[in-house]
């Protein structure tokens, strides 16, 4: 299994995989969905969005997004960020934000 950095995996809360790190520093959003109906450790947030991204090689990967104006086709890059609150401790996964410069 190939997996973007986390602090733990989401099945088993297990910490013990090997780590990929892109050897791009963004890739391009190829889908995404907006969620109005999120699950508890989600709760109060408002919406939110998941999205695939594509780097070289065919490798992709899955995270939330945070910005505006998402589209297919846009160029994102991973950022380590909180994504979800586990009775009052952070969570810590990958989050694709847009990325500032025209590459």
């Amino acid at each position: 299994m190939v997996q973007l950095p986390r602090a733990r995996c989401i099945r088993c809360k297990g910490k013990d995989f090997d780590e990929y790190y892109p050897d791009v520093e963004s890739g391009r959003l190829i889908s995404f969905t907006i969620l109005r109906a999120l699950p508890g450790r989600l709760r109060g947030r408002g919406e939110c969005a998941f999205g695939i991204v594509e780097f070289g090689g065919g490798v992709r990967g899955f995270g939330q997004l945070r910005g505006e104006n998402l589209r297919v086709g846009m160029r994102v890059k991973p950022v380590i960020d909180v994504v979800a609150d586990d009775d009052g401790k952070p969570v810590y996964g990958v989050v694709f934000v847009p990325r500032e410069d025209p590459a």
